[in-house]
């Protein structure tokens, strides 16, 4: 987490970083419970650093369902590193196309809390 602390967003650089750091998170986690907690681990990291990590919510994964049904193809190379959490790195793919989109077509920067709330409430 310390090579993150410095960053201020999520870039093509640093995603691996990002991913690989829930990953490790979630699995030392699983150590101590033997259970995979992969929302929780979402929401610590956004807690300390709000503007790299989305927090891993079902309602939201619903949500974005209306948008994307597989990752998008710039940014499914990702998929394929070893030390990641592979539905939590779908899902943070999803959520990191839908923001840079919403900002390119409507030249609105949401942050990764406001996106999320975003999702939660669009209609199944």
């Amino acid at each position: 987490m310390k090579i993150l602390k410095n960053k201020t967003e999520i870039s093509e650089n640093n995603i691996s970083k990002i991913l690989e750091t829930h990953y490790q998170l979630t699995s030392d986690i699983k150590k101590i419970t033997e259970l995979k907690k992969r929302s929780l681990s979402s929401k610590y990291l956004h807690f300390h650093l709000p503007n790299l990590f989305f927090i891993y919510d079902s309602r939201v994964v619903k949500g974005l369902k209306r948008f994307y049904k597989n990752v998008p193809k710039e940014h499914s190379y990702f998929l394929d590193f070893k030390k990641i959490d592979n539905e939590y790195s779908k899902f943070f793919l999803k959520c990191f196309d839908l923001k840079n989109k919403i900002n390119k077509e409507y030249n609105i920067d949401l942050t990764n809390r406001q996106l999320d709330n975003l999702l939660i409430e669009t209609p199944n």
